[in-house]
């Protein structure tokens, strides 16, 4: 009997034990989920930290982008007042060349008139002038 009580002994142990084997797997395998998810709370801060960064560089980014939209807004106000400026002295400039052209047409007009008469006047003259010469040199060639 002390046999058969032993073996019952050992019979309840082992029955025991693979009980106690299986409850500590699963104890185990909850400690891996249990630390699976808590590497997962800690990418999720991790990165939420990083996302807050980020978040927090493109709200600089977009002020650094409005300053220089300003800037450039009042730049391109600026070079077009400049070149108005500009372009009202080229009409200026001109203007002025265009009368300067005009007035030189009207004086070139005043010379075509005037110049066929001279012409005429002066054609007739060195005529006169190399006729009378013609004469006084064929006077002293002849004996």
């Amino acid at each position: 009997m002390e046999r058969d009580a032993a073996e019952e002994i050992k019979r309840h142990f082992d029955a025991v034990a693979g009980d106690l084997r299986s409850e500590v797997r699963a104890v185990a395998d909850g400690l891996v989920a249990t630390n699976e998810r808590l590497d997962l709370v800690a990418t999720n801060e991790r990165l939420d930290r990083t996302a807050k960064a980020l978040d927090e560089k493109i709200d600089l980014t977009i002020v650094r982008l409005d300053r220089l939209d300003e800037k450039l807004d009042r730049t391109l106000e600026e070079v077009k007042r400049h070149f108005e400026v500009v372009a009202e002295g080229l009409r200026g400039d001109i203007r002025t060349v265009a009368e300067g052209f005009t007035a030189t047409n009207e004086r070139l007009d005043r010379f075509e008139v005037r110049f066929p008469d001279q012409f005429g006047e002066m054609e007739s003259l060195m005529r006169l002038s190399f006729g009378t010469l013609d004469r006084r040199i064929q006077a002293l060639a002849s004996p």
